[in-house]
C-alpha cells in the first residue's frame, strides 16, 4: 500500500506499532509495507528524525530511544497507559492470550477495546490466520474476483485481518480469532464505510450482505 507522504507514511507506521517504537522499528514498518520507497532518500533514518522533530511536534513525544504518538484515539493519559499495561502482560499471539485480552477488556472504554482489537489484528494470531486462508482477501474470493494483493518484500500477498463484530460493544467473543476475515484494502474500508450488512453470524460461517450481492464466508478455525 503505498502512501504518498512521509507523514501518512509515519502515522500509518505508528498506527502498526500501536503507537510507539524506535526510529529504526518505525523505518522497518514502513519499509516492509512498502508505505514509502526510499529511492529518492539516501539517508531515510534522518529524514525521518526530521519529519518527527518538526512535523509532529506535539503529537509524538521521545523517550529513551522511543518514540510515542500521543494519539488523539484515546481520551486520557490514563487510557493509553491502560492500554500499554495491557500490552505488556499479554502478547496477541496465542488463542489463550487473546481470551484473556478479552475478559481484561471487559471493563474498559470502547476506544480502549477498539485498540485491543487493532494490536489483536497485528498480532501474531492474525499473522496465522492469514497463512490459513492463503493471504487471500475473502471477500473477493467469495465475488469470483482476484483474491490476491500486491506481494510485500517476504514474498507474501499483503492482506488485512478485520473483526466483523464491532469490538467496542464487546460482544462475547468479539475479540476471538473466529470473528476475524482477511480481506484486501479496498474490501476492509468498504466493511467499515460501505453499504455492508451482517446477515448471519452463525457457528461455523457468516453471512453477508455487501450492496446488492449476498455472499457466505465460512469462519476461520484455529485451536492455537
Amino acid at each position: 500500500m503505498q502512501l504518498s507522504s512521509w507523514l501518512e507514511a509515519i502515522n500509518q507506521a505508528f498506527e502498526d506499532l500501536n503507537g510507539r517504537g524506535t526510529e529504526l522499528e518505525i523505518l522497518h514498518v514502513i519499509q516492509s509495507n512498502q508505505y514509502l520507497s526510499f529511492e529518492n532518500s539516501k539517508t531515510p533514518q534522518r529524514s525521518l528524525n526530521l519529519y518527527l522533530n518538526r512535523d509532529f511536534k506535539g503529537q509524538a513525544v521521545r523517550q529513551g530511544k522511543y518514540w510515542i504518538n500521543l494519539n488523539p484515539e484515546f481520551a486520557t493519559a490514563q487510557e493509553q497507559e491502560t492500554f500499554h499495561q495491557i500490552k505488556r502482560k499479554l502478547s496477541a499471539n496465542s488463542v489463550k492470550n487473546i481470551l484473556a485480552l478479552e475478559q481484561h477488556a471487559k471493563q474498559q472504554t470502547p476506544m480502549l477495546k477498539m485498540r485491543l482489537s487493532r494490536y489483536i489484528e497485528r498480532g501474531a494470531i492474525a499473522t496465522k490466520v492469514k497463512a490459513l486462508t492463503n493471504y487471500q482477501c475473502m471477500i473477493c474470493a467469495s465475488l469470483n474476483l482476484n483474491p490476491y494483493s500486491f506481494k510485500k518484500l517476504d514474498g507474501t500477498f499483503y492482506v488485512e485481518a478485520h473483526h466483523v463484530e464491532q469490538v467496542a460493544n464487546l460482544k462475547l467473543g468479539a475479540l476471538s480469532v473466529e470473528n476475524i476475515i482477511t480481506v484486501c484494502a479496498t474490501h476492509h474500508r468498504q466493511l467499515h464505510y460501505g453499504k455492508v450488512i451482517l446477515l448471519e453470524n452463525g457457528t461455523d460461517s457468516l453471512i453477508f450482505q455487501i450492496e446488492e450481492k449476498v455472499i457466505k464466508l465460512d469462519k476461520i478455525k484455529l485451536k492455537d
